[in-house]
């Protein structure tokens, strides 16, 4: 199977949603960062920059500010958790961030590739996603 990058990435996005749906956090985590890490660094801003951003220099009352090196282990600490080992780590843990892994994917997509090379799955899932509410219990 001869593909390009962007179809690959297109693979990788459209299987972590799947994941999503199906509950398999460890799958859909792993394949969206796979995908995030495929795609170059866009010239335009997405979700991981923006939140990255945003948190960088934050702190609690009495706390040192958060450092970029800091927010960037938070954010990613699920998907690295699951792709190194060591024995800093905990041999188990809970999972929940393939809801947001899969969004950080796409919103690079869309940075990268443009909204109109979106997959129907990707389109359909972001639509979701925009459809959120957290306040419905």
């Amino acid at each position: 199977m001869k593909v390009t990058k962007q179809q690959a990435v297109e693979h990788l996005i459209d299987g972590a949603i799947r994941a999503v749906e199906a509950g398999d956090e460890p799958c859909a985590i792993t394949l969206a960062g796979a995908a995030e890490n495929a795609m170059p660094e866009p010239a335009g801003m997405h979700i991981f920059q923006a939140t990255r951003d945003a948190f960088t220099g934050y702190s609690d009352v009495g706390k040192a500010p958060l450092t970029r090196k800091e927010v960037v282990a938070m954010l990613n600490d699920e998907r690295d958790w699951l792709k190194h080992t060591g024995p800093d780590q905990p041999s188990e843990r809970d999972l929940s961030g393939g809801f947001m892994a899969v969004l950080r994917a796409i919103s690079k997509f869309q940075a990268v590739y443009g909204y109109d090379a979106e997959t129907k799955t990707m389109q359909e899932y972001f639509a979701e996603a925009r459809r959120f509410d957290p306040h419905d219990g």
